[in-house]
């Protein structure tokens, strides 16, 4: 058995056998991001959405998914992200998306950089 806690990329749980004996703790990615869709969509009213990623297989995962639920829908714009983003390099990711008339944010990222696209938002 292979315990995957943290992992939330699809292809982690998915071995090419019918005996599969992965536990997942966490949502896989192709649930989450559908979902994210559509809450961004139909609860929030989200004509303009915009993906911002981190650039990781992670991000790439959430990208195919999001993409996929938006398609013939609504246009759908995607800003990638680095690890180590701080501060300064939020603000302008977040003032680059707005320019774009993103109405929401679909944002996928680990603590150590949302946190910073969050206080920007915030402040």
């Amino acid at each position: 058995m292979l315990l995957v806690p943290w992992a939330a990329g699809g292809p982690i749980t998915r071995y090419p056998s019918a005996d599969n004996w992965v536990y997942r703790l966490s949502i896989d990615d192709t649930k989450a991001g559908i979902r994210m869709s559509q809450y961004a969509e139909q609860q929030l009213d989200c004509k303009r959405p915009h993906m911002l990623l981190e650039n990781t297989p992670w991000g790439n995962s959430n990208y195919k998914t999001i993409t996929q639920y938006f398609v013939g829908k609504q246009t759908l714009d995607v800003t990638w992200f680095e690890w180590n983003t701080k501060l300064n390099v939020a603000k302008i990711l977040l003032r680059e998306s707005l320019e774009n008339e993103a109405d929401c944010i679909l944002l996928v990222g680990n603590y150590a950089e949302s946190k910073y696209f969050f206080k920007q938002r915030l402040s």
